[in-house]
This record gives C-alpha cells, structure tokens and sequence, in this order.
C-alpha cells in the first residue's frame, strides 16, 4: 500500500464488495465495485467473427475484405506534407501545420466509422 493512501471496504446493496481509497497526496478518491452476475446465456444462430489489421481493416468469417488502401493513402498523404513543412519551418509553413493538425484523425475516423456501418449492415 502507498503512504498516505487509506482504504476501506463495505458490503451495500447489489455490490459483493465496495473498495474506496483515497489518497492524501493526491487528493483523490478511487471506488472500486465488485459485483455477481449470473453467466450468459450462449447465442443461437449464426455468429460472425471479425479480425481488424493494418492491410485489410477489416475480414469477416464469411469472406468480405473491407481494404484499407485509402486509409493508408491519406496517412501517407499527411506524413508528406508534415515533413515537408516541419523542415521548411517558415512561419506560413507552422501556421499550415496547426490548421493540418486534426484533418488526418477527421478522415481516418470518418472512414473507420463508415466501415464500421457496412459491417453492421451485413
């Protein structure tokens, strides 16, 4: 246990234990609640595995390949221009840079997300 840290535990309601820690130098409180549940059901029907890479974003089990070429492409697009402008260093060049700074996360999400409803369509 860390100086300054006091614990307790308490037994309430639903919970099986209810940890609570606070620590003086930080200031801080954690709660940490345990609880029992009863284990799942198993589902019936046909269950689709998915597995996510950097080549294809992602394969299903039965066969469909969502590529992730033109993800890659606008990484490889932005690294570019990033150090392009990183080495010129002008002041034009860092202004570029800040106004740049979140359009390449906006992209990959965006692309990520519509991936993410074909999925959920099929």
């Amino acid at each position: 246990m860390y100086r300054n840290t006091s614990k307790k535990s308490l037994k309430l309601g639903n919970f099986v234990r209810l940890h609570l820690t606070y620590s003086k130098q930080n200031k801080q409180f954690w709660v940490r609640r345990v609880f029992e549940t009863e284990t799942p059901t198993p589902v019936e029907g046909e269950i689709q595995g998915i597995d996510r890479g950097l080549y294809h974003q992602a394969v299903t089990s039965n066969g469909q390949f969502f590529s992730s070429s033109q993800i890659r492409a606008v990484q490889r697009r932005y690294l570019y221009n990033r150090r392009q402008l990183q080495q010129k260093g002008t002041r034009s060049a860092k202004r570029r840079l800040k106004a740049m700074s979140g359009c390449e996360k906006k992209i990959v999400c965006s692309q990520k997300t519509l991936c993410g409803h074909l999925l959920y369509q099929h």
